[in-house]
């Protein structure tokens, strides 16, 4: 049997039992306020519970020493379901507005060359 992806990871951190935990507080501290927001509706819970998984994946990546890309990823407000990734693809996929009719102009007034774009009125 292996050690498992974080290579018994777990029985390390049985040996740091009474060190001290401010690390480990904040990072619960910001678990505990995605979640909270997920399942008051706030947010999508789904969403919530993927940035969970992903932030604990993150701080056991770094042997449970830094919680800094934990955080990074608890305070990311990307899509992580499908049905929210859908959402957000289809409200950036707005069309662009239809180009408008328009001229190139140049005039000279007192001695002096004017040049820019007119466009078409729209009503």
């Amino acid at each position: 049997m292996s050690g498992g992806h974080w290579n018994y990871l777990n029985y390390r951190l049985e040996e740091r039992v009474g060190q001290p935990l401010n690390e480990v507080w904040r990072l619960l501290g910001q678990i505990e306020h995605e979640l909270d927001w997920g399942i008051c509706g706030d947010t999508c819970y789904d969403c919530a519970k993927i940035r969970t998984i992903n932030a604990l994946e993150a701080y056991f990546d770094t042997e449970a020493t830094s919680i800094e890309d934990s955080l990074r990823i608890l305070r990311s407000s990307q899509p992580e379901c499908a049905k929210c990734k859908a959402w957000e693809e289809t409200r950036s996929g707005k069309r662009p507005p239809e180009p408008r009719k328009s001229a190139t102009i140049e005039f000279e007034h007192e001695g002096t060359t004017y040049k820019g774009v007119a466009y078409e009125e729209q009503q």
